[in-house]
């Protein structure tokens, strides 16, 4: 089945972390709605809040009902093995537009998905920075794809395109960091940016 989905950003009025965490995005005639928001600061009571959202996530995530991810920090790739493994894929993606990383290759839709939010993702980097390299581009491609295989790959089990997926990132300093969360939302799961 050859299926394009458009995923429309924050169609739904997102006014605190209840909101988000409450709102389920719809599918319907191939859109997907999706939210992608940044929350700055923090008020009274915030790490109180953030558990007991964690915990109430972590119910929905076991009942099958979401997938919930929060992610405290993107790494960088370290060690050769690892460096090796995603420029392969990245390589034989940009050449065939194929996937050999585990979680992508066993689903020719999130493949699909994931091919087409990497185009869209590079391009906005390459907009953004001007007068980027053809390494640089290829860098940050391979950084979404070990970000998305170590940190999100929760979101990739049993991926379709109307399952629901909550992301926490959080200490996002970095425009890479943040693309990374436009990326994730490009795959269907509602991100939220904790600054």
């Amino acid at each position: 089945m050859d299926v394009n989905v458009t995923y429309r950003h924050n169609a739904m009025d997102i006014t605190s972390l209840d909101a988000f965490f409450s709102i389920r995005g719809g599918f319907h005639e191939q859109i997907r709605e999706v939210c992608f928001v940044r929350a700055l600061g923090e008020c009274a009571g915030f790490a109180e809040k953030l558990g007991e959202i964690d915990r109430r996530m972590g119910k929905e995530s076991l009942a099958g009902r979401l997938v919930y991810a929060r992610i405290g920090g993107l790494p960088n790739i370290s060690g050769e093995d690892k460096v090796r493994i995603y420029a392969e894929a990245y390589d034989r993606w940009a050449r065939e537009q194929v996937f050999t990383l585990p979680h992508i290759k066993q689903n020719p839709l999130l493949g699909k998905a994931v091919s087409g939010a990497l185009v869209k993702t590079e391009g906005i980097y390459r907009e953004g920075k001007g007068n980027a390299s053809g390494s640089m581009i290829r860098n940050f491609g391979i950084k979404l794809l070990f970000w998305l295989e170590e940190k999100a790959s929760a979101c990739l089990e049993g991926w379709k395109e109307n399952s629901c997926s909550k992301v926490v990132l959080e200490n996002v300093g970095k425009e890479q960091e943040y693309l990374f969360g436009y990326f994730l939302s490009l795959l269907g799961c509602d991100v939220l940016l904790l600054q």
